[in-house]
């Protein structure tokens, strides 16, 4: 089955296509364009015939082909919820969630679809019982995306909200170490959404109001540049030398932007370690567009104390493979770029 998986971001948006083979996805091929004004704005869709049209253009520009399309989404709207249950049926459970949500929301709860996974098994006081992770999406949002399948042509397929996505690609490392607590950073255009993942299960996230639009609008001042001069001077000489500091007003202003990053993502670090206590965070992932200045691995490896490392490392020996005629390097960015759609594309959730 050819699938095409949209990952629609406040800058770009990423198109994987390819094929699944067993367990294994292969990438066939992909692209990055932008995202048009006032089509998308945090999740949701909007003058969706105008990104229909557009996106029909730009996939036939790149001749992708596909008769199915799958989406990556993230908003503050959607909420999740741990819960726990009798082990039942399913079509039992899915009642049982649904008057447990009733509960948990701030909204009726027949104002989002709700999607759920069984994260763990357990027996206690000698009953079998589930610990579910519930996933609460806005209606109007998931029929945003429906009604994009349809301009489109194809059929929807996989609905991935990006949390409980993105973990797929970490399959190898959750069996080798089940202990792991690990903090993902997706270091987007104009936020940074942080994740934490104990055994593997998603247990929280916040999204920080930075970017990497913080560091092109500066440039952009100070150099009285436009933006997407402004981004490509970043591209080609933004970096954190951490073996002194350069005078270099590049490299003052992007380390200035990045310090101001890890004192958020040191908040939530300590949140997180005061509210479970004796747990500690024992890794930091990190993917997208801002990931890929050099030095900042290390760098914030250096301010939180904690190692940290690209999410190429994992994607690119899991459960994906890229038959991309690019060299290497492009290759190693690809993957990085990609995180998100290339982790709905080894999914079976079915839009509900």
């Amino acid at each position: 089955m050819r699938n095409i998986t949209l990952d629609i971001g406040s800058q770009n948006i990423r198109i994987v296509e390819g094929k699944s083979f067993g367990k294994i996805f292969t990438a066939t091929n992909l692209c990055s364009i932008q995202t048009p004004l006032t089509v998308y704005e945090d999740g949701m869709l909007y003058d969706i015939e105008t990104l229909a049209n557009y996106l029909k253009d730009k996939v036939k520009q790149h001749n992708i082909k596909a008769s199915y399309i799958s989406y990556i989404i993230e908003s503050s709207y959607i909420l999740s919820r741990e819960i726990e249950a009798p082990a039942i049926k399913k079509h039992e459970l899915s009642s049982m969630i649904h008057y447990e949500m009733e509960h948990n929301l701030p909204n009726p709860v027949d104002y989002y679809i709700l999607q759920f996974k069984v994260i763990h098994k357990f027996v206690e006081e000698g009953i079998n019982r589930l610990k579910i992770l519930v996933s609460a999406v806005p209606k109007h949002m998931v029929e945003s995306y429906f009604k994009l399948s349809k301009m489109l042509n194809l059929e929807p397929h996989i609905l991935n909200v990006k949390h409980d996505s993105v973990i797929n690609l970490f399959k190898k490392q959750c069996e080798g170490s089940k202990n792991i607590i690990f903090l993902l950073l997706d270091m987007g255009h104009s936020s940074i959404d942080a994740m934490i993942y104990d055994q593997c299960r998603y247990r929280y996230k916040r999204r920080i109001d930075l970017g990497g639009k913080d560091i092109s609008e500066e440039i952009a001042a100070f150099y009285h540049l436009s933006i997407s001069e402004a981004e490509q001077r970043k591209k080609d000489s933004a970096r954190i030398n951490l073996e002194s500091r350069e005078d270099n007003t590049i490299e003052s202003i992007t380390r200035k932007h990045v310090d101001e990053w890890i004192e958020e993502i040191n908040k939530i670090i300590l949140y997180f370690t005061k509210t479970n206590e004796g747990q500690a965070i024992h890794k930091i992932w990190l993917y997208g567009g801002s990931s890929k200045i050099p030095g900042i691995s290390e760098y914030i490896s250096l301010k939180t104390g904690i190692s940290t490392s690209s999410v190429y490392d994992v994607v690119s020996t899991n459960l994906i493979k890229m038959k991309i005629n690019k060299p290497e390097t492009d290759i190693k960015d690809l993957y990085t770029d990609y995180a998100n759609a290339l982790s709905g594309c080894i999914r079976s959730r079915m839009i509900p």
